[in-house]
């Protein structure tokens, strides 16, 4: 408990803190855990490898006239972000939110594809750190900190 306090208290003077904190499913203590396993949103230069980074992203399987239909994750990124992204989509499920519910409708769309339960959450922690990456570089943007200095 004094560690996630003392997280919270760093994490509120950052820019993003309150982007991400009314983010649907994430609550005070999951918020500065995603914002510090995430860390500086300026490294990342798409939303593509903020994706890679947490290892959710599905490399393509083509070989010749091959085309694998069955394809897994990576699971080469960071694994306690992988579980922080997956707390927060079962609270996203849970709770069904009726507003700022864009990663609940595709989630739900998959499951109408019949997809199973971990490839829905798995797409929604995709869709859910699409949707971060644009609202935290957005906040960037309009406070004039996108532009990074590479010291």
């Amino acid at each position: 408990n004094n560690i996630l306090s003392r997280m919270s208290e760093i994490d509120s003077s950052l820019p993003e803190y309150k982007v991400v904190l009314d983010m649907t499913g994430v609550g005070p203590t999951l918020a500065p855990l995603i914002i510090a396993e995430i860390g500086d949103i300026r490294d990342y230069h798409d939303k593509k490898s903020l994706v890679c980074m947490a290892g959710i992203d599905v490399p393509p399987y083509i070989s010749g006239k091959y085309v694998a239909n069955k394809r897994v994750i990576t699971k080469k990124g960071n694994k306690y972000l992988r579980r922080n992204l997956y707390l927060v989509m079962n609270s996203i499920m849970t709770s069904k939110p009726k507003s700022d519910n864009a990663v609940y409708e595709f989630m739900c769309k998959k499951k109408a594809e019949h997809k199973k339960n971990k490839q829905v959450r798995v797409a929604g922690m995709r869709k859910f750190l699409h949707i971060y990456y644009a609202r935290v570089k957005e906040v960037y943007i309009q406070n004039g900190l996108w532009d990074k200095q590479i010291s």
